[in-house]
This record gives C-alpha cells, structure tokens and sequence, in this order.
C-alpha cells in the first residue's frame, strides 16, 4: 500500500523535471479552483446562488487522474497520462482567470499579448526538450542486441524473450515466436503481488498456454 500511495506523487515528479512552469501553473489553479469552488458552494448555500459546477468538475477529474496512478503501484512514467487531462484543466482554469477585462484598451492588449508569448515561449521550450531528447543512436546495450541479432539470426526469425523486457522485440526488430511478450502469462509471477522467489504462481498462470 505505501508504494502504491508513493506513485501518487509521480506527475508532480515529471512536471517538476520536465516543464516547471507548468507545474506552477496548476498548483496556483488548485490553489484558486479550491477557493473558488468551497467559497461558491458557501455562497449558494447562503444566497442561493447556481452550483459551481466546472471547479468542482475540474477538481474530481484533477483527483482521479491522481488516484489512477496509483492503482497499479508502478513508476512507469506512461501511467502519469491519466492526469494530463485534469492537470491541463486546471492551469488553464488559471490563465483564464488571469486573462484581464477591465483594464483599459492598451493595458488589455499589451497584457494578453504578454500571457500568449508567454505560453507560446512555454510550448516552445518544451517542444525543443522533447526534440532533443529524440536520439536515434542505440544505446549500448541495444546496439549490442541488434548487433547479435544480425549476426545469429535472419530477419524473418522470430524470437522469444523470456523476461519482463518486451522492448527486446523492437531493438532487434524480430517478431516474438509465440503470442506472449510477457512470460507472466506462462509462470504467474505477478509484480508488485507475488514475485517472491518462494511464492507459489501456478494458480495465477494463464490456462492452457
């Protein structure tokens, strides 16, 4: 449970890592959606006033994109995917509140201009790590494995890995020789649940593999 608890934090790790800006970004929007959304709710309750219903549809879909992370216990950095849409909500909640409208005419325009560029500038450099992380050389352990496969099998051999490392198939570019890319399917180790070396798995292998 605490490791699973732990994942929860892995979002707030990459954005922190990879775009820090938009980081600060959502955590002032979750700042202002929680104002926003228990004071509006206060309000109606007193005055009778329409529910806030987009800060709190905003909050739920932020927190259960959060909590999805964790459900597996896994630090893969793809499983993070579930709380872009919440997160991205969330900033954008922010920079429409910051969007002004009762400045005058230059003030308003040289304002919004600013807050453009200033996104734009944001999706730029962003845009540029991604493309510098891009390298099409091996790595080389990967170079090592193309290399060894070249040199011991054709290009229409097919290839079975055994192992949690599927990846071996697209680095040495070979089909797998049976339908399974994992063998939990065929020894019933399952991770983060029984992958202790004197755990019995035969009751979580797949039938009649």
């Amino acid at each position: 449970m605490p490791e699973r608890l732990q994942v929860i934090s892995l979002p707030i790790d990459l954005l922190r890592v990879h775009s820090p800006v938009f980081l600060l970004l959502a955590l002032g929007g979750l700042l202002g959606l929680l104002f926003h959304a228990f004071g509006s709710w206060s309000r109606q309750r007193k005055n009778r006033e329409p529910f806030p219903v987009l800060p709190w549809l905003i909050l739920g879909w932020g927190a259960a994109g959060l909590l999805s992370c964790g459900l597996s216990g896994r630090e893969f950095d793809h499983y993070a995917i579930h709380s872009l849409p919440g997160t991205s909500l969330t900033a954008g909640w922010l920079l429409a509140r910051l969007w002004p409208n009762r400045l005058n005419k230059s003030l308003h325009t040289l304002f919004r201009v600013s807050l453009v560029g200033a996104c734009a500038a944001m999706a730029l450099a962003n845009c540029i790590r991604v493309y510098r992380q891009i390298d099409d050389t091996p790595n080389p352990e990967t170079a090592i494995l193309q290399a060894f496969a070249q040199r011991h099998s054709k290009s229409n051999a097919r290839w079975f890995v055994w192992g949690y490392f599927p990846e071996i198939y697209g680095w040495v570019q070979r089909l797998p020789a049976s339908r399974f890319v994992y063998v939990n399917f065929l020894t019933g180790m399952i991770p983060w649940t029984n992958q202790e070396p004197s755990a019995d798995t035969s009751y979580a292998i797949a039938p009649d593999v």
